[in-house]
Parts: C-alpha cells; sequence; structure tokens
C-alpha cells in the first residue's frame, strides 16, 4: 500500500500538465511549454505522422515562485521542435523522466516560411474560467474540429486572474485550455488581468516570440503568415507604464509598421491584436462604458491611431469590453469612406477597421450591454457570447466572421475587406 502511495505521488509531482503551443521568432519552430511540480529530464519527442521514429530533445526547466501569500513553486518546462514543413502533419508528445503526457498534434506550417496558402485564425478575448468560459470553449472546440484554422489568437484576460490563490488559477486556466493550445499555436498579448507582479505570472506561462526591444518577455511582437503580417501589441504601457517604457514599445511599433509597408507586395495585409479598444460604442448613463470607451480608448488613440493610419494598417482586433463590436474604417473619430462600402464589405479602405471580440465569457459569465445610441461609425453590435475567425484569402480578400456560441455557432456578423490594386 506505502509504495503505491508513493509511486502515486511521484507521478501527481511529475506528470506533465498545462501544454500549450506557441511559434517562435523563428520559421519553421514550434515551441511546446508546460508545468510540473518537479522536474526529472525534461524532453520533447516529435516526429511526422505516420513515422516510426522520434526525434528527442531535451527541454529547458526552470523553477519558478508562483505564490503570492505563501511560497508555490513550479516548473517551468520549454522545448523547441525545429524542423517543420509546412505540408506535414507532426505529432508530440512531452516527458519528464518516464512520465510522458499523451500524444498531440499540429500542423508544421509556420510564420516566416513561403507558403502562401489560404489560412484561418480564431480569435477571443477575456476568457476566464466561468461556467460560460467552458461552454463558449467548447464551442470553440466544436469549430476546430468542424473547420481547423492555423493558429489561435487570445486578446488578453487569460484566466482572471494568472496569479490568483498563489498561481492556482493559472494551472487551472492551463488545464482548461490544454485540448486546443496542445494541437494549434496559441498566440496572446497581455490584458489588464494579466499585469500583476509586472506580467511575471503571464510571461512565465506563456512563451511567445521574443525580439530585442522587448528584452526577451515577448509582450510585443509580430509575424508574417501567408500574406497577411500579424502584430501583437501590450496596450497595457500606454496605461501603466513609464515614459522608458512606452517610447520603447513605440519605437519597436514604428520600425515594424515601416519595414511591413516595405513588404507589401509580399504581405498585403497588416492585422493588429491588442487587449484594449481604441473604438468602441459608450453608454452614457454607465461608468465602467464610459471609461472604457471614451477615457480609456482616447488615451489609447492618443499614442497608437496616428502610427495605425499613416501606416496603412487594414484591421485592429481588440478585446477587454466584454461584448462584439464591429466598426467601419475610422479615423479621428469619424467614418473614413473607402472606393466602395456596404453593410459587410470595404474596398480599398482608407483606414482601419477596428472590431472588439471581448465576449469570450471572463471571470463572472458577465457581458456588456449592446450600446443603442447612435454611433456613424458603428456596423454590428451583439452581446451573444462567442468567438471570431480571420480567414486571409488571398493578397485582396480578407474575411472577418463573428460567431455565437449561443447559437451553435451560427456566424452572426461578417464583412470582406477587398483591395483591388494589390
Amino acid at each position: 500500500m506505502l509504495s503505491l502511495l508513493l509511486l502515486g505521488t511521484v507521478q501527481a509531482l511529475l506528470f506533465p500538465e498545462q501544454l500549450h503551443l506557441s511559434w517562435t521568432e523563428n520559421p519553421q519552430e514550434m515551441r511546446v511549454t508546460w508545468l510540473s511540480p518537479l522536474s526529472v529530464y525534461p524532453q520533447v519527442s516529435y516526429r511526422i505522422q505516420g513515422d516510426e521514429k522520434w526525434i528527442v530533445i531535451d527541454a529547458e526547466s526552470e523553477r519558478k515562485n508562483f505564490g503570492v501569500n505563501l511560497p508555490r513553486y513550479s516548473y517551468v518546462n520549454t522545448g523547441v521542435m525545429g524542423g517543420l514543413n509546412s505540408d506535414k502533419k507532426y505529432e508530440y508528445k512531452v516527458s519528464n523522466g518516464i512520465l510522458p503526457s499523451d500524444v498531440f498534434s499540429f500542423q508544421g506550417r509556420t510564420p516566416g516560411t513561403s507558403d502562401n496558402s489560404e489560412y484561418s485564425v480564431v480569435i477571443y478575448g477575456d476568457l476566464g474560467i466561468s461556467d460560460q468560459s467552458y461552454e463558449i470553449l467548447d464551442g470553440i472546440t466544436k469549430e476546430l474540429n468542424r473547420n481547423p484554422p492555423l493558429f489561435i489568437v487570445h486578446l488578453g484576460d487569460l484566466g482572471y486572474n494568472l496569479d490568483q490563490y498563489d498561481g492556482y488559477i493559472g494551472d487551472w486556466f492551463g488545464n482548461m485550455i490544454e485540448d486546443v493550445a496542445g494541437t494549434y499555436a496559441y498566440m496572446t498579448v497581455a490584458g489588464n488581468h494579466e499585469r500583476n507582479w509586472n506580467f511575471t505570472h503571464y510571461s512565465n506561462r506563456y512563451i511567445m516570440p521574443k525580439n530585442d526591444a522587448s528584452k526577451d518577455t515577448s509582450l510585443f511582437y509580430s509575424l508574417d503568415v501567408g500574406f497577411v503580417h500579424h502584430i501583437f501589441i501590450n496596450t497595457n504601457v500606454f496605461k501603466y507604464g513609464e515614459a522608458a517604457e512606452i517610447e520603447t514599445h513605440l519605437n519597436w511599433l514604428k520600425d515594424d509598421l515601416e519595414k511591413a509597408n516595405e513588404n507589401r507586395n509580399n504581405t498585403p495585409w497588416i492585422v493588429g491584436y491588442s487587449h484594449h479598444p481604441l473604438y468602441c460604442a459608450y453608454n452614457e448613463s454607465d461608468s465602467q462604458s464610459l471609461w472604457d470607451c471614451r477615457k480609456q480608448s482616447n488615451l489609447m488613440r492618443d499614442y497608437l491611431e496616428e502610427l495605425y493610419y499613416k501606416n496603412k494598417v487594414d484591421m485592429i482586433v481588440t478585446g477587454h469590453v466584454h461584448n462584439y463590436q464591429r466598426n467601419s474604417p475610422i479615423y479621428n473619430d469619424s467614418v473614413v469612406n473607402s472606393d466602395y462600402d456596404d453593410q459587410n464589405m470595404h474596398v480599398n479602405a482608407k483606414a482601419p477597421v477596428y472590431i472588439i471580440s471581448g465576449n469570450g465569457g471572463n471571470d463572472k459569465g458577465g457581458r456588456d450591454i449592446v450600446v443603442e445610441t447612435d454611433v456613424e461609425w458603428s456596423r454590428a453590435q451583439s452581446y451573444e457570447f462567442g468567438f471570431g475567425r480571420l480567414s486571409g484569402l488571398n493578397k485582396t480578400h480578407l474575411l472577418w466572421q463573428q460567431y455565437s456560441s449561443e447559437r451553435e455557432d451560427t456566424v452572426i456578423d461578417y464583412v470582406y475587406l477587398i483591395k483591388s490594386n494589390s
């Protein structure tokens, strides 16, 4: 009996959990990260699906204190699978000593390659771990099985909050998303609920592509995937950061956008992701709505709008506000006419289209009401829980779709962006 108890304890301390994938700053690579209370010879094994031989690599392991009130240590283990081919599917497993995880699979296509075939991205923000979050994640999983995307973007406010209860909320959230995040590159930006303890709980758990400007914190980065340049921005810095931090982020963003514009022949589309919106309809009688969609959004515009407009960014997708909103091309709080506009199409847009997909369920399963006041640039709103999908169809067509998790993942809104001059 004692030996069985000891065996069970060892298994509990070593078994890999909270597996999730993310792309790195290099092409043909996929990172897998997992946590465990103890770590003994952590390894990653991967192979092309159907092959017999596994490629085995040693993983890095670092002991982290996730405790807030009391010390609570876990090991963050991470390994990078390299030499991937876009047209291959891979399977992998991780292990601590003799204890392996389940086998997961993923598509080998990564950023920075010459593959320009059509793909899509599933996007949502403010998921949390409420009962509603589980229902939404179940709907997302079904949609992923029906129509697999290339990757997933989480627009911040992951677990509400990863550091709470000495990191147990972070563990809970990581296990909740494992089936999804262990199968698709799970690319994230930080929301306001990730900023506690200088983002350490977020940055330790979710390792995104690194660059010199971010000092390898992964708080901001960009990726070229097919015909789309994707930019991931930490908008928290504009609200809470020091002047030097703000300057660093803006300088990086300016440089990144300038390089992206020089490469428009290869990547004609530029799409940005962040947590806080620049534009959202607000309710005059709701103090939180006024704060989020007037005061705070104005602050974001002060720092970012001119850069987006000058560099002809096509779309900005954010969360934070717990509903769905799609707006027209906007600049300086006014509608900017395209060569052609209708309810679901903009041809040769002259300013970014702003979208909010923050209705992932959050920490309480709550939602922000739809604003009924007439805003000239508002094109669609919904308080229904759900998620979005962005499809990079080709050089000339980009498609956004919003799904409702309350209607069996029905598409409730869509818009085409078209470039007739690409």
